[in-house]
């Protein structure tokens, strides 16, 4: 995992959904995993997401 004070240069990248995020999950950006959780909407595993928020260590994502 990353340190947290390197996760804010993940805000606007683009991720891949490695789990299902119902809306929790965990998604794969640059060959790395993190948790991530949409605002509310179910993903399928693979779908392309983009980070739009970073709090902490958990990142919010939307589909592209």
């Amino acid at each position: 995992m990353q340190k947290k004070s390197d996760w804010d240069r993940l805000l606007g990248k683009i991720a891949v959904a490695d789990t299902p995020l119902t809306p929790k999950g965990q998604v794969i950006i640059e060959g790395q995993v993190y948790p991530a959780s949409t605002e509310g909407v179910f993903v399928d595993a693979g779908r392309g997401l983009r980070v739009i928020r970073v709090r902490g260590n958990r990142l919010t994502v939307t589909l592209v």
